[in-house]
């Protein structure tokens, strides 16, 4: 994607500063190194030199290699935590939520159908299960079995009375 009609490239929730000089009340990102002049294959803005403006440390970027530390009972599997992602959104001065990153973290899991079809599969089959994103969102970060058993009582108790 280009420079967009109002002169900035965009990214996700990254609005890139077009020059750290000046007054920018728009752009909301400076990656340390040269402004983007275009984007690559991936939509990524790149550098005068064809590196991407984004590094993969961030939950954005399709190669995140970011940590998997936080283990999901509902998924079965390891996933990105909300406190390191969140960690990478203060360091570049973004005020996010617990629940913006959740939703970045769930972006990235359905992104990855690529990459790992398993983790796709699985993903995508659990999210069929549930009403909503708000469910899928709640169910992922739960932090243990029993809670996950509860909540899904609750939902059943709550459609059979509807």
């Amino acid at each position: 994607m280009p420079k967009t009609e109002d002169g900035y490239y965009y990214y996700g929730p990254l609005v890139f500063v077009n020059n750290p000089f000046d007054n920018d009340d728009k752009g909301n990102y400076m990656y340390p190194g040269d402004p983007p002049i275009d984007c690559d294959y991936n939509g990524i803005p790149i550098d005068v030199r064809g590196n991407q403006c984004v590094t993969n440390e961030c939950i954005l970027h399709p190669d995140y290699t970011g940590n998997r530390e936080f283990y999901s009972n509902y998924l079965d599997l390891h996933i990105p935590s909300v406190k390191l992602v969140k960690l990478w959104f203060d360091r570049n001065l973004f005020e996010t939520t617990e629940n913006q990153i959740k939703k970045l973290i769930i972006r990235y899991l359905l992104l990855q159908h690529n990459r790992r079809s398993l983790l796709h599969s699985i993903v995508i089959k659990k999210f069929s299960e549930c009403l909503d994103m708000e469910d899928f969102i709640f169910l992922v970060f739960c932090r243990n079995q029993e809670e996950i058993d509860n909540y899904l009582e609750d939902k059943k108790c709550l459609e059979e009375t509807i």
